[in-house]
């Protein structure tokens, strides 16, 4: 199985996969309230691993951009409590985002058409928010000057964040994520180039992360740290970021300062992109041996460069962002290698219009192909692999491997580590548990060899059945095999060099429930007699390899 697919335990939060769906802000609540189309949207998308929620305001003062969901207020919580409860009820997990935005805003959208603020009066260029052009009309508008915020005033904003993660709790997220990237509010004090205080929040490194940190560590008090997640993306260029002298070494000491937290994980946002991210070389080597948690990176990625990138082992988790839009299902087409949707750039933003087109419109792989699937079986796929393997007969060749450690009297357990499909490798892990009934000196504590060897030639023979059935357009509406052998246990003992210590014969009933005719029912079981993998392997000689390694006391 590929590592992307493997289970991971996030401190104390199980998650089925290693995808995470990335936050993406897509404006589609009209009066900055989640409701039960936000509710479906990230529901149709809880086979991810772990999600994390758009930005978040912590207040209506932390919006920069309009129908964006806030979590501050009752309603708002309530409103969330739908989206957890949904995603929750498809078995996924759920962290929210929480933002703010500082200077990244319009006095259009601010209370009191006030100025937005930041660490100083130093206006963001060259970018837009998404506000009020002029009265009645939104649209991208070059972000107002800020004005700087008072000490006061960050202890208050710090408060901001502490009632929100509350309000997510208690709304049943499984977390929180502070939004420190992207040249919003903290990544502006993390800046010498936007920051240009001269108190205890400005000047040296340890005063520029003050602000990050304190926050962190008042939400962590309130909610736990283990709860806790921080996004950030060194020597990111988004909204006018720009470079500064101390740049390096300001990354280097926010990962020390977050390594002594015991936090959920920390974010990496790579931009543009992980291959084109102006990181200087090592970074993310160099992140990891600082900061020694979970690492998400995000930045582009496709399933093969997280594959690769994961096996590097600089990070944890992959987050997808733009692939979840137009793939509501990004887990399941990724692990059967189903072709990924293209999305419509044109409705990412905005309410305008029907909210749900762009946002819960798209369809799954099987609704979307419909017709093609069958018996569970996805024929489209079916035929693609088949003409692959055809065309290039070495893409189908496969190699299977069991390692079987001997336990104690008669108990056995085989682990699975990995299979060889077409030249590539694939990690998935399973044991299976072997052991003979009392009668045949066991202890009766799982299934013995003789009915592994069974289940094994049933349960391909079932693969058979539903796969040829799919590709021939039948229906199988239930489908029971049992098999059963005689064994001359003097074979086994030795007693009789002329018994043989195997089986002479097996049979096997097929119970098969479809509406094909008799003949297309003959037909399928032809084709299965003929191509089993299992059955081949009963009634066919196998030329065995065998190597005797004596291990030395």
């Amino acid at each position: 199985m590929h590592q992307l697919f493997t289970p991971y335990e996030l401190s104390g939060t199980s998650l089925a996969n290693r995808v995470v769906m990335a936050p993406m802000t897509r404006t589609r609540t009209l009066e900055n309230n989640p409701d039960a189309l936000t509710a479906l949207y990230y529901a149709q998308r809880a086979s991810a691993g772990l999600i994390v929620t758009e930005g978040l305001p912590v207040s209506d003062e932390g919006r920069g951009y309009l129908y964006t969901p806030g979590i501050h207020s009752d309603i708002q919580g309530q409103g969330w409590r739908q989206v957890t409860d949904a995603v929750h009820a498809k078995g996924g997990k759920i962290f929210a985002q929480l933002w703010h935005v500082g200077r990244m805003s319009h006095v259009s959208i601010q209370p009191g058409n006030m100025a937005p603020v930041g660490p100083s009066d130093v206006a963001a260029e060259n970018t837009t928010v998404y506000a009020w052009i002029e009265p009645g009309k939104a649209g991208p508008v070059l972000p107002s000057v800020p004005r700087a915020l008072t000490v006061d005033e960050i202890a208050r904003v710090t408060a901001d964040f502490v009632h929100a993660a509350k309000v997510a709790i208690d709304a049943g997220f499984d977390g929180i994520e502070i939004m420190a990237a992207n040249g919003f509010l903290f990544d502006q004090f993390l800046s010498s180039a936007v920051n240009t205080r001269t108190d205890q929040y400005g000047g040296s490194i340890a005063n520029r992360q003050r602000f990050l940190l304190d926050t962190i560590d008042a939400v962590s008090a309130a909610i736990g740290s283990g709860k806790v997640g921080v996004r950030i993306s060194p020597f990111g260029r988004l909204y006018d970021m720009r470079a500064y002298a101390d740049e390096a070494q300001v990354w280097s000491s926010v990962a020390q300062a977050l390594d002594t937290r015991k936090l959920a994980y920390v974010h990496l946002n790579y931009q543009p992109t992980i291959t084109a991210a102006q990181v200087p070389p090592g970074f993310g080597a160099q992140f990891r041996q600082a900061y020694r948690g979970t690492v998400i990176g995000a930045g582009g990625f496709t399933q093969e460069l997280a594959r690769s990138e994961l096996e590097k082992g600089d990070l944890d988790l992959i987050a997808f962002g733009m692939p979840f839009i137009s793939n509501p299902d990004l887990v399941e087409r990724m692990q059967n290698n189903w072709p990924l949707a293209d999305s419509d750039r044109s409705t990412y933003y905005g309410a305008s219009g029907a909210p749900s087109q762009g946002y819960t419109d798209y369809p799954a792989y099987g609704a979307a192909a419909g017709a093609n699937m069958l018996n569970g079986i996805n024929v489209a796929a079916l035929q693609q692999f088949a003409q692959g393997v055809a065309g290039h007969p070495d893409k189908g060749e496969a190699r299977f491997n069991v390692k079987t450690r001997w336990q104690h009297q008669t108990r056995s357990v085989a682990t699975v580590s990995h299979y060889v499909l077409g030249g590539e490798k694939h990690a998935r892990h399973f044991e299976i548990a072997s052991d003979e009934p009392h009668e045949l000196l066991g202890q009766n504590t799982a299934p013995n060899p003789q009915e592994l060897l069974m289940a094994a030639l049933n349960a391909c023979l079932s693969v058979g059945y539903a796969a040829n059935a799919a590709a021939m357009g039948i229906t199988v509406h239930s489908l029971e095999i049992e098999t059963d052998g005689k064994l001359d246990l003097r074979g086994f003992l030795g007693l009789d060099e002329n018994v043989n210590p195997g089986y002479d014969e097996v049979s096997y009933v097929v119970r098969l429930h479809t509406d094909a005719s008799r003949e297309r029912v003959e037909a399928l079981h032809q084709a299965v007699t003929k191509t089993s993998v299992n059955l081949a392997n009963f009634s066919k000689a196998i030329r065995m390899l065998p190597t005797l390694e004596i291990i030395e006391a």
